[in-house]
């Protein structure tokens, strides 16, 4: 495949699975695709994780967002089994 072919399905993939389980609050979507451990990068300071950090329907409720829009998606490395994204969304709605 080639990069663009790889791009376009880490990104699907990415959308399918990684943003529906944050929508949806169900972090064993997220578990499908994130390879644990993790690094999670909160106020300066970095710590491994062995699941997902975040209870994303904790976090919606504390920042008073319900959803993102303005979806920022990069693929700076992949290959046939793994990729790695960088993926924002600098914008929510309330």
């Amino acid at each position: 495949m080639s990069f663009e072919e790889l791009r376009s399905e880490v990104h699907k993939t990415y959308m399918e699975y990684y943003v529906a389980g944050f929508k949806s609050n169900d972090v064993t979507l997220i578990d499908k695709i994130v390879k644990y451990p993790i690094a999670y990068i909160k106020n300066g300071s970095v710590k491994m994780c062995d699941s997902y950090p975040i209870d994303p329907k904790s976090l919606k409720k504390e920042k008073g967002w319900d959803h993102s829009v303005d979806w920022k998606f990069e693929v700076t490395a992949v290959n046939d089994s793994e990729a790695h994204a960088v993926a924002s969304a600098p914008g929510f709605i309330e």
